[in-house]
């Protein structure tokens, strides 16, 4: 939101002694008072306007506080990728710090039933928290500071290249591009990688089973243990390979 406010007044001044107030917004002491920049209670507002654009409350000395609207758009493939994910089985959650009248709209257009405003860091984790002791298995895409939290107690979790630097260092895969394709890519790697281990377990124990006995009852020369023993290897390492055989990559690489 501050970008874009910086984009829409490109002649403003930088303030450089403004200080932060984590999950309030800024202030800043001028000769004539405070000025505050942040969420409606913080600058002084019982309760703003309720419609579906993001806000931030502007408060200066001795004058109306002055709302700014902002509407943030859905990513390109944003309602696609949603819709596959819901065909896949997945169960699907929206956790937002922003108001509820906006998290609303964009769960509307998503498809998204379930979905919660105004959530912290703290709420965010605790959410995750729940779906790990019923037992569920959590994935968690974030961008934002309000996301550090949440991606680090996720079973698994993605953030994109254009995500903070610290949702980036707490997530456990970046993904490039402004797509969310990469999600349900990063699914189908994860569920092949898991299929292929469990073959590739398989090819071990069998041939262990085949060789061992022959190799102690004295039915095999080095020079055919050597031959199996390679081949084996070859078997399981060519049976890897085939997870970048099948399906397409996205342009979103992770």
């Amino acid at each position: 939101l501050c970008q874009a406010l910086a984009a829409a007044c490109p002649a403003a001044a930088p303030a450089g002694a403004a200080e932060e107030i984590a999950g309030s917004g800024l202030r800043l002491a001028t000769p004539e008072g405070e000025v505050r920049l942040g969420h409606a209670r913080f600058a002084g507002v019982a309760a703003g306007p309720s419609d579906d654009c993001s806000e931030l409350w502007l408060a200066v000395p001795d004058r109306r506080p002055l709302r700014l609207r902002f509407r943030d758009g859905l990513r390109a493939d944003a309602v696609d990728t949603v819709a596959l994910l819901r065909r896949q089985g997945y169960r699907l959650l929206l956790l937002s710090g922003d108001r509820p009248g906006a998290v609303a709209a964009a769960a509307e257009s998503l498809g998204i039933t379930e979905w919660e405003a105004q959530a912290g860091p703290v709420r965010k984790a605790a959410v995750i928290a729940g779906l790990k002791q019923e037992g569920r298995c959590v994935l968690m895409a974030g961008d934002g500071l309000n996301d550090a939290v949440a991606l680090a107690a996720a079973d698994a979790s993605l953030s994109p290249s254009s995500g903070l630097d610290i949702a980036q260092n707490a997530a456990d895969a970046v993904f490039q591009g402004g797509r969310l394709a990469a999600v349900p890519e990063f699914l189908r790697v994860a569920r092949g990688n898991r299929r292929l281990v469990r073959q590739n377990l398989g090819f071990a124990l069998l041939y262990n089973l085949l060789a061992v006995p022959l190799a102690v009852a004295g039915q095999v020369t080095p020079l055919i243990a050597a031959v199996a023993m390679s081949a084996s290897s070859l078997v399981v390492v060519l049976n890897a390979l085939r997870l970048g055989w099948g399906g397409s990559r996205t342009d979103g690489g992770v």
